[in-house]
Formats: structure tokens, C-alpha cells, sequence
């Protein structure tokens, strides 16, 4: 997990994970496990969530789970980590396909990109995670904005070529934390007078204006 400015690496914590599989059939164990307990956030909180619920959804023994997890928060840090993988997948891939374009093309790609998997996840990126104590102390919203961080610092360096270190550090900062902020508002608060459509635009505007700024610096 990345610091938001200095770029440094602190792995998740593991703490209540009993042991990780050894074998297929136990990787196929805690796959089930994670996917039930996503399917299950989808429909309640974690708060009903229950370990007896998961092991009944995942089509596990109860023991089974307890092998490898030690209570249910252990298994919603394992699913939130799994869960800002695939996210920070989906956004590289974005980010590669418009690294060449101009910041009025790439931003609005980016910007519904990253809206439409927000939203997909919201219910572990930002609601499971703000609800679980573990998650909470790992400032887990350092790790999701630095999902952005990553996308942000590729594209101004392609395009940015003589700016110092420090500058490009600046605009890594407030791209990531705006990106993220903004759309975790959006996506909690859902205000009726800000259409889908809209929102992108409005956002989109907002990166193209300060990247175009910031470019020509």
C-alpha cells in the first residue's frame, strides 16, 4: 500500500488470516469464501453479515473457514484487498489505452471508467471499508487513491517533460485525492439535481483545466 505522496510501499496487514492454501482445492475454498461474502455485502451490511451466512453461501463447512480465517473481519479485509486489486486492474488498463491522447479525450475515458467500477464496488470500497475497525486503521482510502495516483503520474509524465519532481509529485496529489473524493461523495450522497451524464462532464472539466494548467507551466 502506497503513501499518497512519497510513493512507499506498506503491505496490507494480515492480521486474523489463519494460513494461507496450500493446495488447489484450498485456494478453490477461499475463493468461494470471498466471492460469497461479496454477493452478500451486495444485499446487506456487515454487520449481518455472519460467518455461519458466508460458509452456507460459499457451500463450505463452517471448520472449513475457520481454517483460514479467523473471524469475519478477516475475511472483509481479504475481500477488500482482492476487491482494490481488480479495480486497480480495470484502471491501468484504462489509463494505458489513453495515454497518448490529449487530456480533453483521455480524462472524460478515465473519469466514467473509474466512476462505473466505483460504483459497481462502492458497497466494499467505500462502505465495507469504512465500517470495518482494521480497515479504518489501515487508511484504506490511501490505498484505493493510489490506484488513481498510479494513472495520473504515467500520463503527466508522458507528457510533461520538464517539469521537477516536486511538481509532478503536486499533481499526483490532487488528481488522486480529488478523483476519489469527488466520486465517493457522488456515489454516497447521490444528489437528484447532478445527472450520470453531468457528473462526468463537470468532473472531466475540472481534471482537463488543471492538467492543461499544469502542462503548460
Amino acid at each position: 500500500m502506497k503513501d499518497n505522496v512519497n510513493g512507499k510501499v506498506t503491505p496490507p496487514s494480515m492480521k486474523g488470516r489463519r494460513r494461507l492454501p496450500s493446495r488447489k482445492s484450498g485456494k478453490n475454498s477461499v475463493d468461494c469464501i470471498l466471492q460469497a461474502t461479496e454477493e452478500i455485502l451486495v444485499v446487506q451490511d456487515n454487520v449481518e453479515t455472519t460467518t455461519n451466512k458466508i460458509a452456507e453461501r460459499a457451500g463450505v463447512n463452517i471448520g472449513t473457514l475457520y481454517q483460514f480465517f479467523e473471524n469475519k473481519e478477516a475475511i472483509f479485509v481479504a475481500v477488500y484487498y482482492r476487491t482494490t486489486s481488480k479495480v486497480g486492474r480495470i484502471l491501468r488498463e484504462a489509463n494505458v489505452k489513453q495515454l497518448n491522447e490529449p487530456a480533453e479525450v483521455a480524462l472524460p475515458a478515465l473519469v466514467e471508467t473509474a466512476l462505473q467500477v466505483f460504483e459497481e464496488t462502492s458497497h466494499i470500497l467505500f462502505l465495507l471499508a469504512e465500517n470495518t475497525p482494521e480497515l479504518r486503521a489501515q487508511k484504506n482510502g490511501t490505498f484505493l487513491a493510489n490506484q488513481i495516483y498510479e494513472g495520473s503520474r504515467s500520463y503527466i509524465e508522458r507528457h510533461a517533460t520538464t517539469l521537477s519532481n516536486d511538481d509532478t509529485e503536486i499533481a499526483y496529489y490532487f488528481m488522486q485525492t480529488t478523483v476519489v473524493a469527488v466520486i465517493r461523495s457522488y456515489l454516497l450522497d447521490r444528489p437528484v439535481q447532478i445527472e450520470r451524464e453531468r457528473f462526468i462532464k463537470e468532473l472531466s472539466r475540472m481534471l482537463i483545466n488543471y492538467v492543461n494548467d499544469f502542462l503548460d507551466r
